[in-house]
């Protein structure tokens, strides 16, 4: 399908992000392919080209992620139909949301702009009897109280956040004290009981006349507290159940993922709501599953389509994260490999998605590519890795193992 410009006053989703994110462009190159209307507001500092690629219209704010937004000015003569928003912008969105005209669709963008608080989502999912850990605010961080309520090792989280950002494993009491001492109390954090097992996830579209709705395992993440990037499709109705619980307790329809971990005695504790599009949707087209036709059958309200023709077991490669960890920089065939992976993504994305990465990933190659004047050694003993979601050109070398 032919990508088409569309003029203002047609349908459109409005994206709010700080970053650049992998699975924002996905679904706008996507929707975009479809006639949708794509408009972008973001504080992110990277290339205006990437925008002309996936968005119709762009406007780059500048200050910080909680400063104001003027969407009653930015928006006049689009006609916004849903909004994508990162949890960072999700404050400033929300805030926002309040000075359009009142309607079904402000309603709805206010109700995930709330399910980004991840304190007050788990006190919401406690009072309906779903299972989620043991949670004290930053305000109440007595060190005693902590180790009393929640034992140790224990989870620290900031109440707005994504991708594992502010969140870090207090293992000892020692640790817990030199923590509580970097600063005051703040309601910004809270503290989580530790839940160790398998790491679960439901990903869907809620709240049409059909839910789309996966639920997977996940096997491999790019780093500690990183997206993942390898996935593992299981068939399991009761978790499907609960994400459809965990839509309506919230109010939230559209895309939205939960993270659950499934302990030794098989209970399954939700520990994180992402009100949004999330990073693995377009994978899940390998096996069958079109959260992008879904979205836009929500959108729209269409008819219901066919059943999915999702299976359980076999893992799936989340293009482009599996791909960026797994890259070994200079490797002879690296970008031959590369467009192998991506290219399903040219029918599911379309050919500016896939060109878009594929610049990323030759600029990668030529920033980090191994000198040879600095020693064999360095070359065939380490490899480059990427220090997280969004980085530009960051990382360390790690040793390879063998």
């Amino acid at each position: 399908m032919a990508v088409r410009a569309t003029r203002k006053g047609r349908p459109a989703v409005l994206f709010i992000d700080d970053s650049g994110w992998d699975c924002f462009f996905q679904l706008a190159a996507g929707i975009k392919r479809a006639g949708i209307r794509t408009v972008r507001i973001t504080r992110s500092s990277q290339s205006r080209a990437t925008s002309r690629l996936f968005f119709d219209r762009t406007l780059h704010l500048g200050g910080d992620v909680s400063d104001p937004i003027d969407l009653p000015g930015i928006l006049e003569g689009e006609h916004i139909i849903d909004v994508q928003t990162t949890e960072a912008m999700a404050v400033a969105a929300g805030k926002a949301f309040t000075l359009l005209p009142p309607s079904r669709r402000t309603e709805a963008w206010n109700q995930r702009a709330a399910g980004t608080d991840k304190l007050l989502v788990s006190e919401r999912l406690r009072e309906v009897g779903l299972d989620v850990p043991r949670v004290l605010s930053g305000l109440d961080a007595d060190a005693g109280r902590i180790v009393r309520e929640l034992g140790l090792p224990v989870v620290r989280k900031l109440r707005v956040a994504s991708g594992g950002e502010g969140m870090s494993i207090v293992d000892t009491r020692e640790e817990l004290d030199a923590l509580l001492a970097e600063g005051p109390p703040s309601d910004r954090y809270f503290f989580e009981q530790f839940i160790e097992g398998a790491e679960l996830q439901i990903g869907g579209v809620f709240g049409g006349r059909e839910n789309v709705v996966v639920t997977y395992e996940t096997l491999q993440r790019r780093g500690a507290h990183q997206p993942a990037c390898r996935i593992r499709l299981i068939d399991d109705p009761g978790l499907e159940e609960t994400g459809r619980e965990v839509a309506e307790v919230l109010g939230i329809s559209g895309f939205m993922n939960v993270n659950l971990i499934r302990d030794a005695d098989g209970r399954e504790w939700i520990h994180d709501v992402n009100p949004r599009v999330f990073g693995s949707f377009m994978a899940f087209r390998r096996v069958g599953v079109d959260f992008q036709r879904a979205y836009l059958n929500w959108l729209f309200d269409a008819s219901r389509r066919g059943p999915c023709l999702a299976t359980d077991g076999s893992s799936i490669t989340v293009f482009p994260a599996a791909y960026r960890e797994e890259l070994q920089v200079g490797r002879p065939g690296a970008i031959a490999g590369f467009l192998r992976v991506a290219y399903p993504y040219v029918r599911w994305a379309g050919l500016r998605y896939v060109a878009y990465e594929l610049g990323r990933q030759l600029l990668h190659e030529i920033e980090h590519r191994p000198d040879p004047n600095q020693g064999a050694a360095v070359g065939h003993n380490f490899r480059w890795v990427r220090k997280g979601e969004g980085s530009e050109g960051l990382g360390v070398l790690q040793p390879r193992h063998r």
